[in-house]
């Protein structure tokens, strides 16, 4: 035992004097930072949109009629479109993914669009109002796509919904109107919003009752899992990459017989692959419990982080030891790029390709990345 650790010694000295692994040991805390900092990035960016409402023109063959029923489709067809312009000029939020920007000219709508400064923009036509009113909805909203731009089909949704809504609130305050209340569309969508807001409407909050009495978390805590498991998959990843080169080591130790008369083989292969395993799991279990400060810490987590990232230590230790005895320094040196790769892509570290490939999501099952996740999912 006492050779073992001594070995085990010389081989942390000896790979101190390799700059790629104080490299590899740098990645770790500077992925506790650039991660969720990306991740951060990705949620805030919002897809701009602009819009432009032209003014409705009388037809030239229509003459000037001051009729009841005129004056009332007049009056639904103002108080329709000022309920689509309160619904895209609303506060945009933070969980937003669109933000709607009004312009009076669509000349200088598609310059900006050209420029980059739009995804697309949105042109509601001079008789939209009155083309909704008779359900002819035909050409009345005008779509401008620059050309590579795939956010099409999400703006096209997001205006209905949007229009909709306004069309219901004009419907509502017009029967209002008919009980002998008096009130406007803007007045309704500020009333749904405020309930909305407040949970009140299509709102279920759901609570699952764990043995300790502990209740689960709720959706916004999910959402930070989410991000933690990006997190997660990043450092086992490198922890992956440190016994990889664990392996290398081990199997060029083998082949210039270092080592040998001093301990057995199977121990120097042993201990120079754990060289460099040991370190990253320290580094990956500190800075998931690194993570959990905030929160403070629970023993029962901390237990949780330590026992999972010294089980998955021990499973990369197994299979560095396998591979640096079964192949030999020229085949793994050759391999070792591609198998990284191929590691990237069936993994779910930095995309969940699996997600939507089902034979990805079947080959994921082989890495040990994908057992130590899934231990967290």
């Amino acid at each position: 035992m006492r050779r073992a650790v001594i070995c085990l010694w010389m081989m942390i000295k000896r790979m101190g004097k390799h700059p790629v692994y104080w490299g590899l040991l740098a990645l770790f805390p500077a992925a506790l930072f650039v991660v969720p900092k990306f991740n951060r990035a990705v949620n805030d960016r919002q897809i701009s949109v602009g819009y432009v409402m032209e003014d409705a023109k009388p037809r030239e063959t229509e003459k000037p009629e001051y009729s009841q029923g005129e004056n009332e489709r007049q009056e639904y067809d103002r108080q329709l479109l000022g309920a689509v312009e309160c619904k895209l000029s609303e506060r945009v939020k933070e969980d937003d993914l669109f933000q709607y920007k009004k312009y009076t000219e669509k000349g200088e709508m598609i310059e900006d669009i050209l420029t980059g400064e739009l995804s697309c923009g949105i042109v509601f036509d001079e008789r939209f109002a009155e083309k909704f009113r008779k359900q002819d909805y035909g050409q009345c909203i005008l779509m401008y796509l620059p050309e590579g731009m795939n956010v099409g089909g999400m703006v096209q949704e997001d205006i209905f919904q949007r229009v909709y809504q306004a069309g219901s609130a004009v419907w509502y305050a017009d029967l209002l109107g008919q009980k002998g209340y008096q009130v406007e569309s803007k007045e309704v969508l500020e009333k749904f919003s405020e309930y909305q807001n407040q949970g009140k409407v299509f709102s279920v909050k759901y609570e699952v009752q764990e043995g300790s009495g502990e209740k689960a978390q709720n959706t916004a805590e999910s959402e930070k899992n989410a991000q933690m498991l990006s997190l997660r998959g990043v450092l086992a990843f490198l922890a992956f990459l440190a016994a990889s080169l664990g392996a290398l080591d081990g199997s060029r130790d083998k082949k210039s017989g270092a080592g040998k008369g001093i301990v057995s083989p199977g121990m120097l292969m042993g201990t120079a692959v754990a060289a460099p395993i040991i370190p990253a799991i320290l580094f990956l279990a500190g800075g998931m419990l690194f993570r959990e400060m905030p929160d403070g810490f629970i023993p029962e987590r901390i237990l949780q982080e330590s026992g999972s990232a010294l089980l998955y230590g021990f499973i990369l230790w197994l299979l560095a030891v396998f591979f640096s005895r079964l192949l030999p320094e020229k085949f793994l040196e050759g391999i070792m790029p591609c198998f990284l790769l191929i590691t990237l892509l069936c993994c779910p570290v930095l995309f969940d390709l699996g997600g939507r490939i089902v034979l990805v999501g079947y080959l994921s099952k082989v890495f040990p990345i994908t057992w130590y996740l899934v231990f967290w999912n």
